[in-house]
């Protein structure tokens, strides 16, 4: 149903953005874990990597909807078949780790090199995490409130079929 989609693009983008917050808040807790869990050097930074769903030919379909409204002689309804068929959402590609590592002397330290006393950390700054926290935060409730206002101007609708 056409009038859905908006619901469902903005639900995916939660849905990626309650995986982002969930890395992010990984990444914070081993910012200082200099073993893996597999044992091999320390923690790597885990970064989330989103897709398009549906998605060919983005611009293209752009242009041709943005011909029709201008009336640059697209065909009528096109741009809406065009959103209809293409724009689904937003979904997690892959997550990738980030292998950058920052090396402190901490001869006591049981991680640390023999021969030169430093210990490997992961590059992880708490500031970029906290900053990715919050913009992972509003994109969120930005989708949220689309859903709000689209059911909103859904439940408008139904109320004047029924006048």
């Amino acid at each position: 149903m056409y009038d859905l989609i908006p619901i469902e693009i903005a639900a995916s983008g939660m849905a990626v953005q309650r995986v982002r917050m969930g890395m992010i808040a990984s990444n914070l807790a081993n910012a200082h874990t200099t073993r893996s869990a597999e044992g091999a050097g320390p923690y790597q930074r885990r970064i989330l990597i989103a897709r398009a769903t549906r998605l060919p030919a983005f611009e293209e379909m752009l242009t041709e909807a943005n011909r029709e409204i201008a009336g640059q002689g697209a065909e009528t309804g096109r741009s809406r078949w065009l959103f209809e068929e293409h724009l689904r959402g937003v979904q997690v590609a892959r997550i990738e780790r980030d292998p950058a590592i920052r090396m402190v002397p901490d001869p006591g330290h049981p991680d640390a090199d023999p021969e030169t006393g430093m210990v490997a950390y992961p590059d992880i700054s708490v500031i970029q995490e906290m900053t990715d926290s919050i913009a992972a935060a509003r994109n969120y409730e930005a989708n949220l409130a689309v859903v709000k206002n689209t059911r909103e101007m859904l439940m408008q609708m139904l109320e004047l079929l029924r006048r």
